[in-house]
């Protein structure tokens, strides 16, 4: 699940969908989308400070906040929407007139109304439409979650990750928004599978783009997270997990966002925003 109390990891080099690369080879630079909510967590854990001065000082961080936030030095701001008047809504809004980058979080939960969730490629498109009457540099990333499934395919048999590769969930999207966001964080302590699942739906991004005669190099994110759903993992065990999926798949994609999620949005998430300072602090090393 993507939740407000998150952090995306961007990295700055894209490279061949379907062949995972080492981390010898992409040691690139990194930014990265931290939602404000988030900041003050990291801040109160060991290293936190540390962490996220740097980010607020980094011109390639973005603030996922819902309104402008004082402070936060070089880094831009972004807005997550969870439904098409959530869209209008944050579009309209006098103190979004200078926002250029939106994520359309779209997923089966109360945040989304049912006919937003049966429907994620014209919620997506009508946003991503009206974002750009307003400013023809916008970003739209569609951000689409694998429980959107349940609506889409209910008869399906299998996961809810089969079920999207078998509906094309994220090429669909991506001919109808600028950048995707992957959302595989109830596999990110099975690498081996984490890495097989990313690499399919990178391909269909890139497919569905040339397909539909659009630009195959937009930006891809994939989602990772301090808390497996229903899986308590020690700290220190989920930090080298999630190392270990960014240095299989950093060649491929863009960027990671790391989610945090509340008890209240995921009950059966036992979060922990120590694991994304460890995390940062040994991917940055």
């Amino acid at each position: 699940m993507k939740k407000m109390m998150t952090v995306v990891l961007a990295l700055c080099t894209l490279a061949a969908p379907m062949f995972a690369q080492t981390a010898s080879s992409n040691h690139h630079a990194l930014s990265w989308i931290v939602a404000y909510s988030t900041i003050e967590q990291m801040q109160a854990q060991p290293g936190g400070p540390e962490v996220v001065k740097k980010l607020l000082a980094d011109p390639h961080t973005i603030i996922v906040a819902a309104n402008p936030v004082s402070g936060v030095d070089e880094a831009q701001r972004a807005v997550s929407v969870l439904s098409s008047d959530d869209c209008t809504a944050a579009l309209d809004k006098s103190s979004n007139a200078k926002l250029t980058k939106l994520f359309v979080d779209l997923e089966n939960w109360p945040g989304t109304p049912p006919s937003d969730q049966k429907t994620p490629q014209e919620v997506t498109r009508k946003c991503h439409e009206h974002a750009h009457d307003k400013n023809r540099d916008f970003v739209v990333i569609a951000v689409p979650a694998m429980d959107l499934m349940s609506r889409l395919d209910p008869d399906f048999k299998g996961t809810q990750y089969q079920a999207a590769i078998h509906y094309d969930l994220e090429g669909k999207l991506a001919t109808v928004s600028d950048g995707m966001e992957v959302q595989l964080e109830n596999i990110e302590d099975k690498p081996d599978e984490f890495v097989r699942t990313l690499q399919t739906m990178v391909h269909q991004i890139r497919e569905a783009r040339i397909k539909a005669h659009q630009n195959p190099d937009i930006p891809i994110y994939v989602g990772l997270s301090t808390a497996v759903v229903n899986k308590p993992i020690r700290a220190d065990v989920l930090v080298n997990l999630l190392k270990e999926d960014v240095n299989r798949t950093r060649g491929m994609v863009t960027g990671y966002w790391m989610a945090n999620p509340s008890k209240k949005l995921c009950p059966g998430c036992d979060s922990n925003p120590e694991v994304a300072v460890k995390l940062l602090q040994s991917v940055d090393e």
